[in-house]
């Protein structure tokens, strides 16, 4: 996280809610990461998965994946975990 903002423009960064635009420290992910509740997130997640397992794929809201690629051109299209989320990349892609 630390390499990827540190690679994005002061506009992106103060999109995302940075006040001065610079990337926040690694104390700072630290913090916040320290302060996270895990096993309220792990039963976060596993809900979200049984929900999203229960539905079905017409029924899941799913944003198609070259619109996300396009939306968030940062995302690496061959990446294992991008792939299980959005879908293969597109061949030749």
């Amino acid at each position: 996280m630390t390499e990827w903002a540190a690679e994005q423009s002061k506009e992106t960064l103060q999109r995302l809610g940075s006040k001065r635009g610079k990337p926040p420290s690694e104390r700072t992910y630290r913090r916040i990461l320290g302060s996270i509740d895990v096993k309220e997130l792990d039963r976060r997640t596993g809900d979200w998965v049984a929900e999203q397992q229960r539905l079905g794929p017409a029924d899941q809201g799913a944003v198609p994946f070259q619109s996300t690629v396009r939306t968030f051109p940062a995302i690496n299209r061959r990446d294992p975990l991008v792939a299980a989320l959005f879908g293969a990349a597109a061949p030749g892609a």
